[in-house]
């Protein structure tokens, strides 16, 4: 191989790991499980057993949707990723998985393989033919035909009569295998004609090359048209399959085989639902309506010799002889006929829902214990033609309108009620716009004509918004925290709220919010509401900043002493005349109503002074006056108890302003000789429960309780002489 044909190899290597999925027109579901693959895959007359799947990281997968196919659904194994298959033609869809190739795929291709992803299973049939469709394509199209990169895959039937694999992924009319070298129109890439042409007779096969360089849901460049592949079977015998792709020579550029769903089918009876209205595709599969014209199945014997009984089953979820005129279980085809129809007729007055009639046709093979389902086909039975309004329930704002749009059956004739504003009262997408606040609800109706069909119908209301704002004006002080006085009609809590002028706001989107401002003076805002609707409606509010009062109190935290007196003094340190009442107004005040009262207070008080201005705006001060007591308590040191009238008893001396908490003497040996809570007047006259004690040193514990609220602790020692 030439360097340069390599270079480019890697260059498109490097481009296909680029995201290509966002092209893709067909949902490819990646990873799928040989079971899903399998089933997926399988049509009527095919039991499948033991699928297994061997393929590098998601190589495979299942597909739906539009694409350049001949057919809509199915599964994709691929020498790549499965997401890359689906896409537009222009972008690369290649990667080296790392995987290993296959020898039957080895041998098909005549050079080595790699990234080989393959499907295999048992199966048994009851015909004594097997079919399946299918499309190869490859990113080796154009630019590499009749080289060594002849990327191949296989369909391997073994079994009864096929005492080894054999390929039935075959050019029709040939024993070629379908790969890169036989399916083209010529050599590239440096390719040599002779390479295609070795492959066998007429190779290669213009013909079922289709040049995909321009699509837009499929990535491979190349593809095959729709080929059959087909093997001759015995009846009920087993069977295996195997289903595989790889890459050849290299690793680069990847191939893919879309495989038709269902499409893997054994023998010749089929059935085919039929619509009331073939014409109609506005209903999701064939279908009939209740009380119009049937559906109808139509039985396809394959050949007109004789005739013939075809058995089916009755199944689906509508009950034969009540969802739908009683059917039998056979139908009879006449000599020189092959085909056999059974009407489908949707009654009514039944339980409304939508319905289905399945028949299944079954194999007269028996192959076992084991029924096999040579055909299926569903009709469905609607309650009603289809009618369906898009827009849904609507509110517009005053002076605006709307286009109501609408889908349902294209036989339908329409009208609507009432036709109050609308633009045409007949065609499925008016335009109205109500000139009144309010709502209306629009009715729809569509009958289907010749059909004698009851009418199907659908609604919309449209509602007209106007909002009203209001606010109401707010005088408050310099400072404060004010609630902006705002309300919206009609109520509704999906409103959007705008305050502009928002830097003084706590919150610029609530209806209600916090205003704070510094500044005196007046003040506008404007407020903006909108509906879910987009309707929008405004209002503005104004706002008369007061001043401030101001004011301090003299002379501060001081301190006094018990029973003395002070001069209070508020002073007013704004620009306005004030009022002031003192608290607390407990007496201690000569008049708490003045700017300067004198405090005569008997514990320690925290005095405020509140003052305001004309337009309500306070201001306060406050200052704590503590009384203090400055007497000083004392005892002696000794006392003598002998009557004589001097110094006969130990007591607490200068008691003043103060009070008893407790007075206790111990003896030497801890005892309590005296108590005393009561009375400071009295002292111990040296007995303890009339008994003179002896003379000696003696402890005390005086506690006095003082005016501010704290507590004198004395402790000492006092001396009993005789």
């Amino acid at each position: 191989m030439k360097l340069s044909t390599f270079f480019l190899r890697g260059v498109l290597s490097l481009v296909c790991l680029l995201p290509l999925s966002c092209f893709a027109q067909i949902t490819i579901t990646p990873g799928a499980t040989a079971a899903t693959l399998a089933a997926r895959l399988t049509g009527s007359g095919v039991t499948v057993m033991n699928p297994v799947l061997t393929c590098p990281g998601t190589a495979e997968g299942t597909f739906v949707g539009p694409s350049t196919l001949s057919f809509s659904d199915g599964i994709v194994l691929t020498a790549g990723l499965a997401t890359d298959a689906g896409g537009n033609a222009s972008i690369f869809a290649s990667t080296g998985s790392g995987g290993p190739g296959d020898a039957d795929l080895d041998a098909l291709a005549g050079v080595p393989t790699f990234d080989a992803c393959v499907l295999e299973f048992d199966f048994r049939p009851i015909g004594d033919t097997i079919k399946f469709r299918y499309v190869f394509g490859s990113e080796e199209y154009p630019g590499f035909t009749c080289t060594a990169f002849n990327d191949v895959f296989g369909f391997l039937i073994s079994g009864p009569g096929y005492a080894t694999p054999q390929n039935i992924a075959l050019v029709p009319g040939t024993t070629i295998p379908v790969c890169i070298n036989s399916v083209n129109c010529g050599a590239t890439g440096g390719g040599v004609l002779s390479t295609c042409t070795a492959l066998g007779p007429g190779s290669p096969f213009c013909a079922y090359f289709v040049d995909n360089s321009a699509g837009s849901t499929i990535t491979y460049d190349g593809l095959t048209s729709t080929l059959t592949a087909i093997a001759h079977v015995t009846p009920c015998d087993t069977y295996h399959l195997k289903i595989g792709i790889a890459d050849a020579t290299d690793d680069i550029l990847d191939s893919g085989v879309f495989i038709e769903a269902g499409s893997l089918s054994s023998g010749s009876l089929s059935v085919a639902p039929i619509s009331s209205n073939p014409a109609d595709t506005s209903f999701a599969g064939e279908f009939c309506v209740r009380g119009c014209d049937p559906g109808k199945f139509y039985f396809n014997t394959g050949t007109s010799s004789s005739s013939q009984t075809i058995h089916y089953v009755i199944g689906g979820t509508a009950v034969n002889g009540y969802d739908y005129t009683h059917i039998a279980d056979s139908i009879v085809i006449p000599p020189g006929d092959t085909l056999g129809i059974v009407y489908i007729y949707g009654l009514t007055g039944v339980a409304p829902g939508t319905k289905t009639v399945t028949v299944y046709i079954m194999s007269n093979i028996p192959c076992g214990a084991t029924s096999v389902i040579i055909d299926s086909a569903t009709i469905t039975i609607y309650d009603s033609f289809y009618l369906k309004i898009l827009t849904p329930d609507t509110t517009v704002c005053l002076g605006q309108g709307l286009t109501i749009n609408s889908t349902g059956n294209p036989f339908l004739h329409l009208h609507w009620s009432p036709s109050t504003y609308l633009s045409n009262d007949t065609v499925w997408n008016p335009y109205t716009a109500p000139p009144v606040v309010g709502s209306t609800t629009y009715i729809l109706t569509g009958v289907y004509p010749g059909l004698g069909c009851p009418p199907v119908h659908d609604h919309i209301t449209v509602t007209v918004e106007n909002l009203q704002v209001h606010t109401r004006d707010t005088t408050f002080c310099a400072g404060e925290h004010v609630r902006l006085n705002a309300w919206v009609s009609p109520l509704d809590p999906t409103y959007t709220y705008l305050w502009t002028s928002g830097t003084n706001l706590d919150n610029p989107g609530l209806l209600n919010s916090t205003y704070t401002q510094n500044t005196v003076g007046d003040f506008a805002l404007n407020l903006f509401v909108i509906s879910a609707a987009g309707c929008s409606g405004n209002d503005s509010i104004h706002l008369h900043v007061k001043p401030l009062a101001s004011v301090t109190a003299l002379p501060g935290n001081t301190t006094i002493g018990y029973g003395d007196n002070i001069q209070l003094d508020a002073i007013n340190l704004s620009a306005y005349p004030l009022i002031y009442w003192w608290t607390p107004a407990d007496g201690s005040l000569t008049n708490p109503n003045i700017n300067n009262p004198i405090a005569s207070p008997i514990d320690s008080t925290t005095y405020v002074v509140h003052a305001m201005n004309q337009w309500g705006c306070r201001d306060s001060a406050s200052m704590m006056i503590r009384v203090i007591d400055t007497s000083v308590a004392g005892v002696p040191s000794a006392f003598t108890p002998n009557g004589d009238g001097l110094n006969d008893e130990f007591r607490i001396v200068n008691m003043k302003n103060k009070k008893l908490v407790e007075f206790s003497i111990f003896n030497r040996w801890g005892e309590l000789v005296y108590f005393n809570g009561v009375n400071p007047t009295r002292g111990w006259n040296g007995t303890y429960n009339g008994v003179p004690q002896d003379m000696g040193v003696y402890n005390y514990h005086i506690i006095l309780a003082k005016p501010d609220g704290t507590n004198l602790d004395l402790k000492g020692t006092v001396t009993l002489i005789r």
